[in-house]
């Protein structure tokens, strides 16, 4: 603001310097420290009085000051100033006004008229005058906004009010907001933060209503009490359906990750409860994510790095995740499955040791109790290295695996993989050659069968000593009009003495176990620009032994770019044994500055082989299209997906939004097909709702939704 920092001033008062130019007054503290400057092109002195005319410039540590007079009365500590005053923070414009009194000895300015303009925010105010003290402005009648001055979207007109500048802290009395010239909202009082400061308060609430839950009230509250973490508290009511909690916690370790956790509940009431038949009448759960290198390595030193990555989610069921403002953008949620995962890791130059854990919910499923859980798994791996010569090399590898479940069998495997191999190039280096042996060795050890509806698994041992050739070319040259690089690859697995003792679940898989050739190609093409225009991969697995089929899905990818706006790709996994396409993937996709689109085709049809999370027949057939086009005043889009099998439309959406630095606005006409836990499984739900959505930057934000 306007005010010079208030400093013990020495008894020194230099004269004005009118040697070199401009006329020139310094100050300094006890201790001839500068703390202000005062320049002007014509300087006079009538006794303690100085008069500083054309092109006036204060300046001390924190402000930049301009006008065209200036009167310093020295024996009174105050300046006056008048004729287009301007106040500079930093390079940005701060406060402007025609007269201005600053004394110096008690932190105190009148302004007259008087206008700030915060340039982070873009906040500006307006008013006939203000007087500012104990860093507070105060005013009378008034106007605030953050739009353009001169045709602002909206306003505000107080009959008075406060602004903080040291808190960027803002508060009216008689606020009218305006949309326009038009009267939107009024309120006795208002006060709201003005910054980016984090500080404690209330947020942005948000406001719904639907049929189903009837009135929709969700009030986050944020608690900062220290600069390294922060609390958010979000109580939500729903008429109609219950009440709920949720909580975030977020902190900042010494090298500024993040770790953040979220827990809460919500409670339906019992009428909704029995109408859709839920399975569960509270909601809740909780969430961890954190990830950062180098947490213990310093008490190791063998090692010369670790890291660790969370990304944990419990939950009941993914009501949990709907009825918070993230809602299922915070988990790892692919084909109904959630999956948590902890990892850390040590890594020497030699050896690296790994833990591992996954957790996986089905979330279509009432209850997890027959879920495989990697609880936990570890691993350590002896680094490549020469062995005898330069190009023989070898590695070790172990790991032990527990699968473990409520319900049904559980299993722990131990691994032990000691491959070693000889690189040549042929050719001219045209081609490599790998030559290799693997010793591999298994034991799975079972355990918590329901003797009533499963078979007993024995306890099973497997070792193999099975040999692998690959050969493999890069090769790469230029044409008159684009760059080709083309990538070959054969590795062919031979397995040699091999022992198998016990059973073996379809979860546990045996390296060297089958002989199999496995086939590689890619390819890229560059235009004369560097530009990539055209990739190309492709991979086919044949298999030799009679209980496999010959051939396994022949996968090809490809992507083309016709220029910098238009693409089209496609994924094609082709099954042999079926003599068909077992999953496929299309899509044409369009994009540049003011409109983009998209077009695309996925199908599956094939059984996934048991996994650690589950197994089942995920088919999948639906077309999937999108738009964006922005206008000079606003932005239209829309979406929709469409299963042509079950002939429904999954979800589809259409909105016009517009928004710009102090003022956004989104109105979306949502319809989709989401599922609910009931007490018999999933089961889809269909979902009709308006959502509008409007800012005005930094006073108002709001979410009104109309559920049908």
């Amino acid at each position: 603001m306007c005010r010079l920092r208030k400093r013990v001033l020495a008894a020194a008062l230099l004269l004005p310097l009118c040697l070199w130019g401009r006329a020139t007054l310094e100050r300094f503290d006890k201790d001839q420290n500068k703390i202000f400057e005062f320049l002007a092109d014509h300087m006079d002195a009538q006794d303690k009085i100085l008069l500083g005319k054309g092109n006036v410039t204060l300046i001390n540590l924190d402000y930049y000051v301009t006008a065209q007079y200036a009167k310093y009365d020295t024996q009174n500590g105050y300046i006056d100033l008048e004729g287009e005053v301007n106040v500079f923070k930093g390079n940005a414009l701060y406060l402007k006004s025609q007269t201005v009194r600053i004394e110096l000895n008690s932190d105190y300015a009148f302004l007259e008229p008087f206008y700030l303009q915060d340039s982070s925010t873009g906040m500006w105010i307006s008013s006939s005058q203000a007087d500012f003290s104990n860093e507070e402005y105060r005013f009378g009648e008034s106007v605030l906004s953050t739009c353009n001055a001169s045709n602002p979207i909206w306003h505000i007109e107080m009959n008075e009010g406060t602004y903080d500048a040291q808190s960027e802290w803002m508060s009216m009395w008689g606020p009218k907001l305006y949309f326009y010239r038009y009267p939107v909202f009024y309120s006795p009082y208002l006060s709201f933060s003005a910054g980016y400061k984090r500080k404690t308060g209330l947020l942005y609430p948000s406001f719904s209503h639907s049929k189903d839950d009837g009135f929709v009230y969700n009030q986050p509250i944020f608690i900062a009490p220290e600069d390294s973490w922060d609390v958010t508290l979000s109580p939500q009511i729903r008429t109609t359906r219950g009440k709920g909690l949720f909580g975030e916690f977020r902190m900042a370790d010494e090298q500024n990750n993040i770790l953040w956790f979220n827990t809460g509940f919500f409670r339906n009431t019992q009428s909704y409860q029995d109408e859709y038949d839920l399975k569960n009448r509270t909601h809740l759960g909780y969430q961890l994510k954190y990830q950062r290198q180098s947490l213990l390595n310093t008490y190791f030193s063998h090692f010369d790095e670790d890291g660790i990555y969370v990304d944990f989610t419990h939950l009941n069921d993914i009501d949990y995740l709907r009825l918070q403002k993230e809602g299922e953008e915070s988990a790892d949620i692919r084909n109904k499955l959630l999956t948590s995962r902890l990892n850390y890791y040590l890594k020497g130059e030699q050896d690296y040791l790994g833990f591992y854990a996954k957790y996986y919910i089905d979330l279509s499923k009432a209850d997890n109790d027959t879920t495989l859980q990697t609880l936990p798994a570890i691993q350590y791996h002896r680094h490549t290295e020469p062995i005898f010569l330069d190009r023989l090399t070898y590695s070790a590898d172990y790991q032990v695996k527990n699968l473990a479940r409520r319900t049904g069998y559980e299993v722990t495997q131990q691994e032990l993989s000691v491959p070693v191999s000889y690189t040549m190039p042929l050719a001219d280096d045209y081609f490599s050659l790998t030559l290799g042996s693997s010793f591999y060795a298994t034991r799975a050890n079972y355990r918590g069968f329901n003797r009533s509806s499963e078979s007993l698994l024995e306890n099973g041992s497997f070792y193999s000593n099975y040999y692998t050739a690959a050969i493999n070319s890069d090769l790469a040259r230029f044409y008159e009009d684009f760059f080709h690089t083309i990538h070959y690859e054969a590795a062919y697995i031979l397995p040699g003495m091999k022992d198998r003792r016990g059973d073996f679940a379809e979860v546990l898989s045996l390296p060297g176990n089958s002989e199999e050739l496995d086939l590689k190609m890619s390819q890229f093409f560059y235009d004369s620009n560097s530009r990539m225009f055209l990739y190309h991969k492709m991979a086919q697995p044949l298999y030799f032994d009679d209980y496999l089929e010959k051939y396994g899905e022949l996968e090809n990818e490809v992507r083309y770019y016709f220029d910098e706006h238009w693409s089209l790709g496609s994924t094609i996994f082709y099954s042999h044994e079926e003599n068909r396409i077992v999953e496929s993937s299309h899509d044409l996709t369009y994009t540049e500055d003011y409109f983009s689109a998209y077009l695309g085709h996925f199908f599956r049809e094939r059984y996934l082989r048991n996994s650690e999370g589950g197994s089942g027949t995920l088919e999948a057939n639906f077309i999937r299209a999108g738009f964006k086009k922005d206008f000079e005043e606003f932005s239209l889009f829309g979406s929709l997906g469409y299963d042509y099998q079950e002939k429904y439309f999954r979800t589809w959406s259409a909105g016009i939004q517009k928004e710009v630095k102090c003022f956004s606005y989104r109105l979306r006409f949502v319809n989709e097909i989401r599922p609910v836990l009931t007490t018999t499984g999933a089961k889809p739900v269909e979902d009709r709702y308006v959502m509008f959505e409007f800012r005005f930057v930094p006073v108002i934000s709001a979410k009104i939704k109309q559920e049908q």
